[in-house]
């Protein structure tokens, strides 16, 4: 929008960050310290180092580390669902809410929504937090095992344990999440992401053609093939 504004000549201050009444001031009631702010710039490149965050599953960032801790879990003990009697999440707190999401979409800021997804379906995509993945009768009763325990650490890092139903106990961890800019994704998990996305509107073809364009955007001199195929609308 703000391309579209400069385009059709509107214009604006030029020190709107520091301007009496400016950012600074609506922020930071005027006591901003500018070097800070500005320490490394031209320099250093936070995008490099220490890099960002690719969320793996389409829930909240804090959600990450537990969806794959029970992951970590089923693959590393070669448990089902059904093996299991009861599972507690060990977690620093972050994003936990400690209530049970009142729709699917609601399901992607719930700690034991997201880990009961993990546990019953192997696996967490765009579907899981439909309304009707959210109330159906497994999710319910597995809602059910799902207990979370929050420290008082700011720490991100989860520990899942579970109590089997043969008496066994089983436990996992997941300390830097897959895809956190510690423990990056790599190129293939990346398109299998992008894929699960753009393969609900686009065609191999077309999708395959979209990668391309991107991952050679700098050679790319005529943006509007990229923009016709990221603004397709989904056939009804």
């Amino acid at each position: 929008e703000a391309a579209i504004l400069a385009a059709a000549g509107y214009t604006s201050s030029d020190s709107i960050l520091e301007a009496p009444n400016g950012y600074s001031d609506a922020l930071f009631d005027g006591n901003m310290d500018w070097e800070i702010l500005t320490n490394g710039l031209g320099v250093s490149y936070r995008l490099v180092d220490p890099g960002f965050d690719i969320k793996r599953f389409p829930a909240q960032v804090h959600m990450q580390n537990p969806i794959e801790a029970v992951l970590n879990l089923l693959e590393s003990h070669s448990l089902r669902a059904d093996d299991v009697e009861n599972l507690t999440v060990h977690t620093g707190g972050r994003g936990h809410s400690g209530s049970l999401p009142e729709s699917g979409l609601d399901g992607k800021f719930s700690i034991e929504y997201c880990a009961a997804a993990a546990l019953l379906d192997g696996k967490v995509g765009i579907e899981t937090f439909t309304d009707d993945r959210r109330f159906s009768p497994d999710m319910e009763e597995t809602l059910g095992k799902i207990q979370v325990e929050p420290s008082n650490q700011d720490s991100a890092d989860v520990k899942v344990t579970a109590l089997l139903k043969d008496g066994r106990s089983a436990e996992a961890e997941c300390r830097g999440f897959r895809g956190s800019a510690r423990n990056p994704m790599s190129r293939e998990e990346r398109m299998d992401k992008v894929i699960d996305c753009v393969g609900r509107v686009l065609t191999d073809q077309d999708a395959d053609r979209l990668v391309s364009l991107i991952e050679d955007l700098e050679n790319v001199a005529d943006i509007s093939e990229i923009m016709d195929l990221i603004g397709r609308q989904p056939s009804v």
